[in-house]
């Protein structure tokens, strides 16, 4: 959940996904917090990591497979350039 809520800070939402964001993260569950990081992948969000060709690219329509892409994505980021992930 770190992890989303450090992709969040960092992207640009469009204003009403940025206040249901905020909103649902005041008070969620990892499930809400999925289903709603998911849905806003969809939509028209930014971030420099959020490379949505990339994603479509893979062609999949699984459960929140956009979410757990970003997830993926965010997670190898934070984890380049450490000697034990080499």
């Amino acid at each position: 959940m770190l992890i989303w809520m450090r992709f969040a800070n960092e992207a640009d939402f469009h204003e009403l996904a940025w206040r249901i964001w905020l909103a649902i993260c005041s008070d969620s569950t990892q499930e809400q917090m999925l289903v709603l990081l998911d849905s806003v992948l969809q939509t028209n969000t930014a971030h420099a990591l959020w490379k949505r060709a990339e994603f479509e690219k893979l062609a999949c329509n699984k459960k929140y497979s956009a979410a757990i892409f970003m997830t993926d994505v965010m997670v190898r980021r934070r984890l380049k350039g450490h000697a034990d992930c080499e």
